[in-house]
């Protein structure tokens, strides 16, 4: 250890102007097993350094060690006891004007959009004037995740404002425990360009790195692994520090948030996955009859990149799992990823079904009832008898429900060419009675998108739910969804020319509308599906010129560099964009 000591004083004579000076410092001072000589150049030092920074980041780690030091002289205590006062004063001062400005946000009296704007603009101009305080931080948070600032224009500038400010703080503070929210509530800043959120995650993983273990590590891993940003480096060096972590505390209770995170991960490296299964197991051994199990084996059964004996344990996990927490609520999102998953068994199926009925029975208020009937159905045709089960548990549970709160349960029944003819018949009859009654409402997309998409339907049915999809694209396609039904129908080969021509402007101003060229976009947004039924048509020149002038590339999705202008005469090509 001695050598480390050297190696410090070495590195301090050469860097003492550097940041991190007084948080080293303070670690060398804390140590007791120096030198006489050594502690007194070790205080020496940290006054020079306290005469130069004055209040700077560290010195509220290095003054408790320095005044605890028995070295010091009356003289050199003095000096040291000043500047903990001066300290102690500006850090009283700065706390106050944080409160004041905090509780201001956190008055219930009602505001206008513009009142809370000028709010938040004089709090923006207060902490750039005081960003490298650690006091601030509160503050910086309360702004980053302020709800008007992803609104309106004049806010998308106090946004990158607050973000400079944010990482003027890091720059200083970074090295601090209490950095992991300030990193959090940034990571979750919506389009941050990509040299601000390439500073976010430098700093994320020096925290990361400089604090292994810390319980805290997982509150930073989680948004980190799940920002659509990173690149290959970044994301990978998040996934072995998060791996490294649950390695030393991946036992605890709450480690699940943790592997739930890591699990949904899809560029998963073969090896990763290895090692990411292998501490889900150990946490299960532990954990396997509690509740929350239920978000690890669910992310396992949708991997389909485990071996054959990794995949067999989790079907069998799984399957024991449920049977214990059949009744719950949080059986649904196991029974659904079973019901899902390719490899069960004809026996683990029959026990799922009845399972899943009475599940749905049971909790006929819950809003995930469509999509777990709509899981329990299967990859593959099911038996006409219990087809005819799981269509009149749906039928029951729309007649228990107000008739607008069943539009999703109606789609996923008219989505099924399965259907035994008595019951088929039944759920067209509510399906013609619904739409007809009301094609504009918002919620009747779930009846409208599954039904075109159906090629079993006879050609007057087809020609109603086109008229209905037309009839509700007329009054909703700016909404976010509408690209679901643009597609759908951009999908049909009988929509006359007209028709077309009206999708495809529709299309194209939904994505001039929707679409930014972010990969986040492309994924989430469902640019990217839009885009392909458009490239697969064809496309005036005007068109053409507006697609090209509007979306960019990002993460190579056309196979050129981030930034890059799309052709759309290329893109058509492009199997990507399907």
């Amino acid at each position: 250890m001695r050598s480390a000591v050297l190696l410090t004083a070495r590195w301090l004579e050469r860097h003492r102007e550097e940041k991190g000076v007084g948080y080293l410092l303070a670690v060398l001072l804390a140590r007791d097993d120096l030198t006489a000589e050594e502690a007194a150049a070790g205080v020496r030092e940290s006054l020079d350094w306290l005469d130069r920074k004055g209040p700077a980041a560290g010195a509220h780690r290095l003054l408790p060690v320095l005044l605890g030091r028995p070295e010091l002289s009356s003289e050199q205590c003095a000096r040291a006891t000043g500047f903990a006062t001066m300290l102690e004063q500006r850090n009283t001062d700065t706390r106050a004007e944080v409160q004041k400005l905090r509780r201001l946000f956190q008055e219930r009296t009602a505001r206008t959009d513009e009142e809370e704007v000028r709010q938040l603009a004089s709090a923006v101009e207060w902490i750039e004037e005081n960003a490298t305080h650690a006091e601030v931080l509160p503050l910086l948070i309360s702004v980053l995740e302020h709800p008007v600032l992803r609104r309106s224009e004049p806010v998308g500038e106090l946004t990158g404002r607050t973000v400079a400010a944010a990482l003027a703080w890091l720059e200083e503070h970074g090295a601090d425990v209490t950095a992991t929210r300030l990193l959090q509530a940034l990571l979750g800043v919506p389009g941050l360009p990509d040299e601000r959120l390439g500073e976010v995650v430098a700093y994320s993983l020096r925290w990361l790195v400089r604090h292994e273990s810390h319980p805290r590590g997982r509150y930073l891993l989680q948004p980190l692994l799940s920002h659509t940003g990173l690149d290959d480096d970044q994301f990978d060096a998040g996934v072995l520090l998060a791996i490294g972590w649950l390695r030393d505390r991946g036992t605890g209770t709450r480690a699940y948030f943790l592997l739930e995170s890591l699990l949904e991960c899809s560029g998963l490296v073969a090896a990763r996955v290895r090692d990411t299964v292998a501490l889900a197991r150990t946490w299960l051994t532990h954990h396997r009859s509690m509740p929350e199990a239920g978000f690890v084996l669910k992310p396992l059964l949708v991997r389909r990149d485990l071996t054959d004996g990794e995949g067999e344990w989790v079907l069998a996990e799984a399957m024991d799992w449920l049977r214990a927490h059949r009744r719950s609520r949080a059986a649904r999102r196991v029974m659904t990823a079973l019901a899902e998953h390719p490899g069960i068994g004809a026996a683990d199926r029959e026990e799922l079904l009845t399972t899943g009925i009475a599940w749905l029975e049971s909790h006929s208020h819950s809003p995930q009832s469509a999509q777990t009937l709509r899981s329990l159905f299967g990859p593959t045709h099911l038996n006409v008898a219990r087809t005819r089960m799981l269509v009149d548990c749906g039928l029951r549970w729309m007649s228990q429900q107000k008739p607008a709160d069943t539009w999703q349960m109606l789609g996923v029944l008219a989505e099924r060419s399965d259907l035994p003819p008595d019951r088929a018949a039944t759920v067209e009859s509510l399906v013609t009675a619904r739409v007809s009654a009301d094609p504009t409402a918002l919620d009747a997309r779930w009846v409208l998108e599954p039904r075109l998409a159906r090629s079993d339907i006879t050609l007057a049915q087809r020609t109603k739910t086109i008229a209905w999809s037309f009839a509700w694209l007329e009054r909703h396609r700016p909404h976010g969804d509408a690209h679901v039904l643009l597609g759908s129908l951009l999908a049909l080969k009988d929509l006359s020319a007209t028709e077309t021509g009206r999708v495809v402007e529709w299309s194209i101003e939904w994505l001039e509308l929707h679409a930014d060229g972010a990969a986040g976009t492309f994924a989430v947004r469902g640019a990217e599906t839009l885009l392909g039924r458009l490239l697969s048509l064809e496309l005036d020149a005007a068109q053409v010129r507006r697609l090209d002038a509007h979306l960019r590339e990002r993460k190579a999705l056309g196979g050129g560099a981030s930034g890059e202008a799309i052709s759309a005469r290329r893109v058509r090509e492009d199997p990507a964009f399907g």
